[in-house]
């Protein structure tokens, strides 16, 4: 199995650091067992670091590692890979998208890099394929919030504020999905502009159930 690898140690801190500002390097792996390569500090190469995920994802992200020689060949597989996804088959309510699993997996072997590129897809899609951007939302908000919610609410808080009902209703869902209190005070403020009866019910009902359980 091949590591994407950097050619220095400046450019995997601007790429790689982990959320609590601690960089994450880890030798060059050579094999599928990850036996550690001759790749030292003097070579200056070092592999992809990892954001850990918890043991109950375990079963879902083992069937699938993706292997590339670049991190440009990572950018662009990443992104073309979602966007087919997205358009070969919908997102729809109750139903799980390979999308889920591609990000899940991906998070796992590419860590921060791929917080990056969706970063990069967000900014792309959410002025110019909005259902695309309601598709992503929809994804993340699938997904375990103490992986993706520290990176991804930031998207929800700026889908709420669209002029598009349905990026409206999937960050409402997000925050349903995801159980934040904490997103009460913006649930709020939202609520109190929407001008969607049903989805202005939806938003008030969950910002209930959140008091509720807080």
């Amino acid at each position: 199995m091949n590591s994407i690898l950097v050619t220095s140690k400046k450019e995997t801190s601007k790429l790689y650091r982990s959320r609590n500002g601690n960089m994450q390097a880890i030798p060059v792996r050579d094999t599928e067992l990850g036996t550690p390569s001759s790749g030292t500090a003097e070579t200056d190469e070092w592999a992809i670091p990892l954001i850990a995920l918890p043991q109950t994802y375990d079963e879902q992200v083992r069937e699938y590692v993706l292997t590339f020689d670049t991190v440009d060949d990572a950018t662009t597989h990443f992104q073309n890979e979602l966007y087919t996804l997205f358009e070969i088959e919908p997102v729809e309510l109750g139903v799980t998208h390979p999308a889920e699993t591609y990000i899940l997996k991906s998070l796992q072997q590419l860590g921060s890099f791929v917080v990056e590129e969706i970063d990069k897809i967000w900014e792309d899609l959410k002025t110019k394929n909005q259902h695309f951007a309601r598709d992503l939302i929809l994804c993340l908000s699938r997904l375990d919030a103490d992986i993706v919610f520290d990176w991804a609410y930031k998207y929800v808080r700026e889908a709420l504020q669209s002029e598009n009902v349905s990026l409206r209703d999937a960050a409402v869902l997000a925050i349903e999905n995801w159980e934040c209190r904490d997103c009460l005070s913006d649930l709020k403020e939202y609520i109190s502009s929407e001008k969607v009866k049903w989805l202005a019910n939806y938003a008030e009902k969950v910002a209930d159930d959140l008091q509720k359980n807080s």
